[in-house]
């Protein structure tokens, strides 16, 4: 064989080369960029999740605080002290504003209990028949529900134990 055709089947063998090493090469690049695309992908929608749940956890907060707020302002009108007309008047008032917040924020519960002792709170206005023991007995006994309601709708749990400050 002569020296142009060994440098012929050489020149060949490296091109035939080249083409399978660049074919090859090619392909895996292709797996490579598939893999990593779908690798973030993966890493995207961990972090969307993650995003959401923060979100999703920060709206639940804000609503908790916000029914909390609405507890407490009725329990601020109903516990204000009453020895005039006017500030009887004005605690009424007051109370009746806080039980609208709380048809608003609800549970049916708090509503329920809330209720009641706000009845009670203008029952004691309102009797003068009754002695002072059973008009604070029943505020005491409404007062302990409504809490207990209030503290169910926010998740907390109840101490039973602890009597409520009147």
């Amino acid at each position: 064989m002569s020296e142009l055709g060994v440098a012929l089947i050489a020149a060949g063998s490296a091109i035939a080369g080249s083409i399978a090493t660049g074919w090859f090469t090619r392909h895996a690049g292709h797996r490579q960029a598939a893999a990593a695309k779908h690798a973030g992908d993966r890493q995207a929608n961990a972090l969307i999740a993650t995003v959401q749940a923060t979100l999703d956890e920060q709206r639940r907060a804000r609503a908790l605080e916000q029914r909390r707020q609405a507890y407490m302002q009725f329990l601020d009108a109903v516990l204000l002290p009453c020895e005039t007309a006017e500030e009887r008047r004005s605690a009424f008032e007051q109370m009746r504003a806080a039980m609208s917040v709380l048809h608003l924020e609800g549970p049916r519960e708090v509503i329920v209990a809330a209720g009641a002792y706000a009845q009670s709170f203008e029952m004691e206005m309102v009797l003068s028949h009754s002695s002072y023991e059973e008009v604070e007995m029943l505020l005491w006994e409404r007062q302990s529900r409504y809490l207990v309601a209030a503290q169910r709708a926010l998740g907390i749990s109840p101490d039973s134990t602890a009597p409520p400050t009147l």
